[in-house]
């Protein structure tokens, strides 16, 4: 459903995500999402989960879930990892979605430089879900 060089771009994503110790979770609706699940279930809090990706072309950020999840539930930090993403072009989560699952379209994953730099914005992530002691230091 996306472009050659959106689909590639995507396809990274995903092998930097299980590179760096991260795993998939796919759904099973008529549309398979695949989730970004950022640390074990046996954690306390459970899953985390920074993201979701539709093969329509979506990759949604789930602040719904992640504000009852640690270290996540610092509105702060979530607004920490919305600036960052908002640094991305074609990117701009509004401050009035953090409770919500906003988005942006998969195409900007066709561009290198903006895909290395969501990537390490994912890798942020990963790191403070599975280091929740490092969430105060943004």
């Amino acid at each position: 459903m996306q472009s050659p060089a959106t689909a590639a771009g995507m396809v990274r994503v995903l092998d930097a995500w299980t590179a760096m110790g991260g795993r998939l979770l796919y759904g099973t609706a008529g549309q398979t999402s695949c989730f970004l699940m950022a640390n074990e279930a046996s954690r306390p809090g459970g899953d985390l989960w920074p993201a979701a990706i539709y093969p329509s072309g979506k990759f949604e950020v789930v602040f719904q879930h992640m504000r009852t999840r640690s270290p996540f539930d610092s509105l702060e930090l979530r607004e920490a990892l919305r600036q960052q993403l908002n640094e991305l072009p074609g990117v701009d989560l509004p401050a009035a979605k953090l409770e919500l699952r906003p988005g942006f379209d998969l195409c900007v994953l066709a561009e290198d430089s903006t895909r290395d730099r969501l990537i390490a914005i994912i890798a942020w992530c990963r790191e403070k879900a599975v280091e929740p002691s490092a969430a105060a230091l943004l």
